[in-house]
């Protein structure tokens, strides 16, 4: 809701309120949008065509557009995210729902000035995913596998980011959040073991899994479908 002052001196505050007088360090979104690819969790990023750190792989992002005055401040920080997604990488603003997952603000993490992002995690299906190509700024635009990321050096701090994220998207695989697009079929539980490990880069205990995997069955994350051996599973 906008928010309306409470009376004529509130007014007047804002009329004469100088923003010049303090620091305002630029904002971005960033999205760590993760699709299931044959059998591979993959991420998708773009290669930037500009300065700085032309040429290298980032999670597609970009600035939050502000207005110049207290009725026009420009957009949300999740339109930012979903406009971005979009020009970047082809798909649209609204078609993958985004989850804010938290900000990063170190001082030195941009040559340009100072910038604090958001960063947001999207899952997006298959047939959905296989449909994204480079737009605006990026000169290409590809998903990759997680467990070739160790290979790429990304640009700025996207590699803490995309650490964040990951750590985010294995959780979300035993909630049950988001993880029905990512995952809309059936699978076994040692494919959905396989999914974790790729998600987290390292092996998954099979006891330990063993009984999450019953929990989340005894919760009604997950149900098992058909008589078929071994079980199949998908999220509800």
């Amino acid at each position: 809701m906008k928010y309306r002052p409470e009376n004529d001196d509130e007014r007047r505050f804002l009329a004469a309120y100088r923003k010049k007088n303090w620091p305002r360090p630029a904002v971005t979104a960033d999205v760590a949008a993760f699709a299931l690819l044959d059998g591979a969790l993959s991420i998708l990023l773009v290669r930037r065509g500009d300065y700085p750190c032309r040429g290298q792989w980032a999670l597609p992002g970009g600035f939050v557009d502000v207005g110049d005055s207290f009725d026009d401040q420009g957009e949300d920080i999740a339109e930012t995210a979903a406009r971005e997604l979009g020009e970047e990488t082809g798909i649209a603003a609204g078609s993958v729902p985004l989850l804010q997952l938290r900000a990063f603000g170190r001082p030195d993490r941009d040559p340009r000035t100072r910038i604090i992002t958001v960063l947001y995690l999207a899952t997006v299906p298959a047939t959905l995913a296989r449909r994204a190509q480079a737009g605006d700024d990026a000169a290409a635009a590809e998903w990759i596998p997680l467990d070739r990321l160790d290979r790429i050096a990304l640009a700025f701090d996207h590699a803490d980011l995309v650490r964040c994220a990951r750590l985010r998207l294995a959780e979300l695989l035993f909630e049950g959040l988001l993880a029905g697009l990512l995952l809309p079929g059936s699978f076994t539980a040692a494919q959905l073991r396989g999914y974790l490990a790729q998600a987290t880069g390292r092996s998954v205990d099979a006891r330990q899994f063993g009984r999450r995997l019953r929990r989340l069955v005894d919760d009604g994350v997950l149900r098992r479908v058909g008589p078929a051996r071994p079980a199949r599973y998908r999220y509800r």
